[in-house]
């Protein structure tokens, strides 16, 4: 899997009340915010995760519109 992929894709995060339990206790949505590597090897070391906002509005901006003639509004 890519970098780029994995660091723009959701997840469902299982949440446990230690590590050596089966329980899981709660989901939470997230999105991965640092991966950290291996300086050596690129062996994945530890990912930063940051909650997921339930609904995202991304703006989208076209860049050159005014010459490409697939986005001209006629």
């Amino acid at each position: 899997m890519g970098r780029s992929f994995f660091l723009s894709r959701l997840f469902d995060l299982e949440v446990a009340p230690d590590f050596e339990s089966d329980e899981i206790i709660g989901k939470v949505r997230v999105l991965p915010r640092k991966l950290h590597l291996h300086a050596g090897t690129d062996a994945v070391l530890n990912v930063t995760f940051i909650r997921a906002p339930s609904q995202v509005d991304v703006p989208l901006v076209f860049r050159g519109e005014d010459v490409s003639p697939g986005l001209k509004k006629e």
